[in-house]
């Protein structure tokens, strides 16, 4: 209940939680551990990736998927889909970045946080 108190909220804690489940939510699909735990920008762990993924990412299905009543995660995560979403948007495109990113980069640890930069001296 708290994670959805702040989605709706908003602001940028809001937008900086929607990233980590995001990244989390990548990060489960390309270990292949779907459905896990996630650590939020907050450093709370939060239960079940997916379902956040599919209520806070923002993300949409394509077309063929919500056609077949089925969520971005599994859209996106799980089949991968690149097709444009059921509403014009590119989420496919969004998460392009995540895909290409190291794994281990894709995580938040409890005790790092995420701040989304690149520390100094790192190239």
């Amino acid at each position: 209940h708290e994670l959805k108190r702040i989605m709706e909220q908003g602001g940028s804690e809001a937008e900086r939680i929607r990233t980590s489940i995001i990244r989390a939510a990548v990060y489960a699909s390309r270990s292949g551990n779907h459905g896990g735990t996630f650590v939020g920008a907050n450093g709370e762990t939060y239960p079940d990736v997916s379902k956040a993924f599919s209520m806070h990412g923002n993300m949409r299905p394509c077309n063929r998927c919500k056609s077949n009543k089925q969520g971005a995660y599994h859209c996106r995560l799980r089949r991968k889909h690149k097709d444009p979403d059921y509403d014009g948007g590119d989420s496919a495109g969004v998460l392009a970045p995540f895909f290409e990113e190291p794994l281990e980069d894709l995580l938040v640890t409890p005790a790092r946080g995420s701040t989304g930069t690149i520390a100094p001296g790192a190239t």
